[in-house]
């Protein structure tokens, strides 16, 4: 019997020969980016899964994901930090197990010369291992572009001296190197301190090396702006995400002109108001200054009466709406004649009524100050409910684009897609 054989896919597998790019996605895992060889879909995959083989999901191009000598060099580096620490750790052990047991000169030399001679071999080790992986033939054509991403100082990958991008180990492994080197060329009474100074030194490190996520780019900038529809994986979703925030956009500039525009409105409305008061109790005590009636009156200020002529005059004025409250008709007759003393009570009553009703009418005057204080505090009202409605609205438009683009940049994260959103 024949046992079959696994084969590959039978579509063709092309190897990258294009713009590579080493960067993380965005729970902060290593990922390679690359074109597709066939349609130039720009692709991402895991640097885990590098030299395994996939298809693009738009054309169906087989190819073979990128990355593995950076892979092999990651590791590698990390092996032999690790080397260098347990070399250190070593020799530490043997100088504190040659000081217990109170050795002489030559047993403590011996352990140096020991741990000095395993130094040196996995320093050349390490040089060996260097000089083999310094140029990575996958990077010889990437783009400056793509390139030019951020140090390892903000805990993202950068790119490398010899112009590659290589993953950047945290600097608390390779300072192992560093350590070993200079632990031979110390002398043996500056050990003690230098090592505990190294101690102290490597918890700082721990906590200043960590990786820390890097300064805030604006998320508010991203959630208002437009993004490509043509170079969307998802057409439907973006499009959908840029009406929404054209709505956002038009809902601000209304609301932009409303906040400027309306308390001028506002203080317009109320100055009319006010007027359209003032002018009615104006009005009102023009009524009151019947410049008829004071004629008519006049003569009592020389201690006269009035004749039956002016007499029915008075009564046929003061029987007026206006004047309907004042009641003289029992002490001026129609056709009659009215004595000084009878038109100087009726002058004095007359006086006493005028004066009450134009106290009444000015009772009832708007004050300019209420009037001011009352359009101040609508205005603010109004501010407060636009703020309020505004960012409510803000919240139930620009909370769906942001999913949408949240999925999107997660999915082809994780799955493989472009940039563009």
């Amino acid at each position: 019997m024949h046992q079959s054989i696994a084969q590959p896919p039978t579509f063709c597998l092309k190897e990258f020969a294009m713009s590579v790019e080493y960067t993380k996605n965005l729970v902060g895992k290593p990922i390679v980016k690359f074109d597709c060889p066939k349609c130039k879909l720009r692709l991402s995959a895991m640097l885990s899964e590098a030299g395994t083989h996939d298809k693009c999901p738009e054309c169906g191009q087989g190819f073979k994901v990128p990355g593995q000598q950076k892979l092999k060099q990651a590791a590698e580096k990390r092996r032999l930090a690790q080397e260098a620490k347990s070399a250190a750790k070593q020799k530490k052990s043997e100088e504190a197990k040659a000081q217990k047991l109170g050795g002489s000169g030559v047993d403590h030399n011996l352990g140096y010369d020991s741990g000095e001679a395993l130094a040196a071999q996995r320093a050349g080790q390490s040089r060996e291992v260097d000089d083999r992986w310094l140029v990575d033939p996958e990077d010889m054509q990437a783009d400056a572009a793509a390139q030019d991403v951020p140090s390892s100082a903000s805990g993202v990958l950068g790119p490398a001296p010899s112009g590659s991008s290589e993953i950047v180990v945290p600097s608390h492994e390779a300072d192992a190197d560093v350590d070993a080197s200079k632990i031979n060329t110390e002398e043996p009474a500056d050990r003690e301190s230098t090592d505990r100074k190294t101690q102290e030194y490597g918890a700082a490190a721990g906590r200043q090396n960590r990786v820390v996520p890097t300064s805030s780019r604006g998320w508010w900038r991203d959630s208002i702006r437009f993004e490509s529809v043509s170079a969307s994986r998802y057409p439907a979703l973006m499009a959908f995400r840029n009406l929404m925030v054209l709505l956002w956009w038009i809902m601000m500039g209304c609301s932009a002109l409303a906040f400027i525009g309306n308390p001028f409105v506002l203080v317009y409305n109320g100055y009319s108001e006010y007027s359209s008061a003032s002018s009615s109790c104006d009005q009102r005590l023009e009524t009151y200054n019947n410049a008829t009636i004071e004629g008519l009156l006049a003569p009592s200020n020389q201690g006269q009466g009035l004749t039956a002529a002016n007499a029915s005059r008075l009564l046929d004025e003061l029987s007026k709406y206006d004047f309907r409250g004042f009641q003289v008709k029992d002490r001026i007759k129609r056709n009659a004649g009215v004595s000084p003393q009878v038109l100087a009570s009726v002058v004095s009553d007359w006086r006493a009524w005028i004066s009450a009703r134009k106290a009444e009418v000015n009772r009832d005057r708007p004050s300019l100050i209420m009037a001011f204080t009352g359009v101040v505090f609508l205005i603010l009202v109004y501010w407060l409910a636009l703020i309020l409605a505004l960012v409510i609205y803000s919240v139930l438009i620009l909370v769906p684009p942001e999913c949408i683009k949240l999925i999107i940049d997660i999915e082809q994260g994780v799955r493989g897609g472009g940039t563009s959103t």
